[in-house]
């Protein structure tokens, strides 16, 4: 019941070994996944690269989710807007729901990945994200736990995720901003 869907995916070693033999050419796509096959990664057969990859300190440099954040929320309205304009069937039900717990589980993360920055803790798990989230921003813990209630189970409508997005988007863009992370 708390495994809802497993992601796996498939890199080549001629990506990853250039990405180990220069990081900084790998681009920004590359390097999180090397952060994240770092931290989870299993090689299921042939040479394992893993370890190649080395040891990454929790900072600015990780904080991926929150970089992407203000791209990731116009997808968001975008998303919300071309399902909205659909009529109304299963289709639209499930695309509705799908972007609920995509946009609940970037706003958690985000919100954990600033709590990181200070601390230097780690999680893309959703409680502990909440948490942390609530850690950061005190005055926002019912928010972070009404998030964490739709990434499990997402609401019939949007519209009070709608305004949860237009509440947190300039706290975590700015809070981001000032960290570095959130570029102008």
């Amino acid at each position: 019941p708390f495994i809802t869907e497993v992601e796996v995916v498939v890199l080549g070693r001629g990506a990853l070994r250039a990405a180990v033999a220069d990081p900084k050419a790998a681009g920004p796509v590359m390097a999180q996944w090397c952060f994240l096959l770092g931290l989870w990664g299993r090689c299921l057969e042939g040479t394992d690269l893993v370890p190649l990859l080395g040891r990454f300190r929790h900072g600015p440099q990780v904080a991926y989710v929150l970089r992407s954040l203000p791209a990731d929320l116009r997808q968001f309205e975008a998303r919300l807007a071309k399902a909205r304009a659909e009529p109304p069937g299963p289709a639209v039900e499930s695309e509705l729901r799908r972007l609920c717990v995509w946009t609940c589980k970037k706003l958690l993360r985000s919100g954990a990945e600033l709590a990181m920055l200070g601390d230097g803790r780690f999680t893309r798990d959703l409680a502990p994200c909440s948490a942390r989230f609530a850690e950061r921003f005190p005055e926002l813990g019912p928010t972070t736990r009404q998030l964490l209630g739709w990434a499990i189970r997402p609401p019939g409508e949007l519209s009070p995720l709608e305004r949860v997005v237009g509440q947190l988007e300039p706290v975590l863009t700015r809070a981001g901003a000032q960290e570095g992370v959130v570029g102008p």
